[in-house]
Formats: structure tokens, C-alpha cells, sequence
């Protein structure tokens, strides 16, 4: 890992970037805007401008896909899950579903664990990864703890390198 910088956004915010990326990215003003749950390093582009009707069209350049080169029909993942982080060590390329499959734990997840809920019926903490558009039932499990570890091994043999597993 190399020598880091950090460009200022608006909101108090800050992205992290290479220091050999500081300088161009800089000649740009940043801006913190939030998607979900996360703040992403964004900038706007007047396309055209309507003299009539007075109406700008923008387009919203994302300083992590600027950095992978806008690839088309593809998305760019925070390795670590951190949106500001734009180094590029930790920018890959991925599918949709890749991407959603390295998103983090739900706060509102109940079990505190990814891919782990409580059964009411059974009494038991139930298990599923969903990979490819499927939800494959992993098992159920009395242990909390017991059940975060069997969807953390269902996600690696799943997810492989996008798996975010469970802090057990």
C-alpha cells in the first residue's frame, strides 16, 4: 500500500486516493453525496444547457468509477466496504450481483450477522446465502454464533473473493 491523500468534499467529508492521483483528481470540486447508508465522492458535468426552457442536464461523475475507467455494464466495489476509500488497491471490478454480495451486515438484522434470522415457527436461527439470484438454504442452528459461521462458509464457497463474512 502505498502513500494516501485526502480530498476535501463538502459536508465535512473526505476521499482517500492515491497520492499519484492527488493532483489530477484535485483540479475538480468534490462533492459528499449519500446513496443508502454511504457517502460517495461525486462531481457534476453540464452537459447541455436549453435556452428556452432554462433547464441544465448534468451528468454525476463518481470519482471511483473515474478512477476504473467508467467501465461499461459493469460497477465498481469498495473492497473494505468503504465508499470515501478510493485508492486503487481497494477499487476491483465487478457484476451487480458481485457487488451486492460484499455489502455489510443490515443494521436492522436482528441476529447482528449477515445472512442469519430467527425462525419464529421453529425456534431457530436460519441460515440462507443468496448467490445468483437464488436463496440457498444453508441450515438451522441454535447457536447464533454456530449460525454466523456456517453462513460464512456458505459465502465463500458462493461469493469467493466478494464474500463479506461475519465478525464471529
Amino acid at each position: 500500500m502505498g502513500k494516501t491523500k485526502k480530498i476535501l468534499l463538502t459536508q465535512g467529508k473526505y476521499a482517500i486516493v492515491d497520492e499519484g492521483d492527488f493532483e489530477w483528481l484535485s483540479q475538480w470540486k468534490w462533492h459528499a453525496v449519500r446513496k443508502r447508508d454511504k457517502y460517495y465522492a461525486t462531481r457534476k458535468v453540464m452537459l447541455a444547457y436549453n435556452r428556452e426552457t432554462k433547464k441544465i442536464t448534468n451528468q454525476t461523475i463518481y470519482l471511483h468509477r473515474l478512477l476504473m475507467g467508467e467501465p461499461m455494464g459493469k460497477e465498481v466495489d469498495h473492497r473494505d466496504g468503504d465508499s470515501l476509500n478510493n485508492c486503487r488497491f481497494n477499487l476491483r471490478e465487478c457484476t451487480h450481483m458481485q457487488n451486492l454480495q460484499n455489502r455489510p451486515t443490515r443494521t436492522i438484522a436482528k441476529s447482528g450477522y449477515k445472512g442469519v434470522t430467527w425462525d419464529k415457527v421453529l425456534k431457530r436461527w436460519f441460515v440462507r446465502c443468496t448467490a445468483n439470484g437464488y436463496n440457498h438454504h444453508v441450515g438451522y442452528f441454535y447457536d447464533v454464533k454456530e449460525a454466523a459461521l456456517a453462513y460464512n462458509k456458505a459465502a465463500l464457497e458462493y461469493h469467493g473473493d466478494f464474500a463479506r463474512l461475519n465478525d464471529v
